[in-house]
């Protein structure tokens, strides 16, 4: 049976992504070993569907655009800096969302409850807004690290309005994942 890799995300405008790279640019000199997020390849997670067979994505699109059709569009400033799961033990390096997470956060339950009605499986962790922006490969020194994130600290990087929910297709590649736009749907205020 064929399957596609998916995920349901907001994308982000490509402003924003661009000083999301700047802050990628500025976090190197950290000294740890990281796998830095392409800045086009930035995006906010709303939830992971993981090996869809091919048949249902059909379904998978149809509920999509019925939460998207339920929501209004969101403003969001993605400020501050932080790490999964913890600064002992870094993993992730991820900007996070201000101004609208409590929307994202609504709008994550939504399509939880979509992909539920669906039979996938419900995330177990809460859910934090966030986009990542690298993953730690090797701390180097833990001291250099945590002094790179310091000056990030409740700092804007951007703003933008989410319009619309994208489901994506990753395909895994030797050079980092390939994304590809299966669907959009916009938010009934668009």
């Amino acid at each position: 049976m064929d399957t596609i890799r998916a995920f349901i995300a907001v994308k982000l405008d490509p402003q924003l992504q661009k000083a999301l790279g700047e802050l990628q640019r500025q976090l190197k000199r950290g000294g740890a070993g990281m796998k830095w997020v392409e800045p086009e390849n930035i995006h906010l997670t709303i939830k992971f569907l993981g090996d869809v067979p091919a048949d249902r994505i059909d379904e998978v699109k149809t509920a999509v655009a019925g939460v998207a059709a339920r929501s209004g569009g969101i403003d969001m400033s993605f400020a501050n800096i932080g790490v999964f799961p913890d600064l002992r033990r870094p993993r992730v390096v991820w900007a996070g969302v201000e101004q609208g997470k409590e929307e994202l956060g609504r709008l994550a339950e939504d399509i939880e409850a979509a992909c539920g009605a669906l039979g996938f499986a419900k995330e177990e962790r809460p859910f934090v807004s966030h986009v990542t922006i690298a993953r730690v490969k090797e701390l180097g020194s833990p001291q250099r690290f945590l002094e790179s994130l310091r000056p990030h600290q409740g700092k804007e990087f951007g703003r933008m309005r989410a319009t619309r929910l994208s489901l994506i297709k990753s395909t895994l590649t030797p050079n980092g994942p390939k994304y590809d736009t299966i669907a959009d749907a916009c938010f009934s205020d668009v």
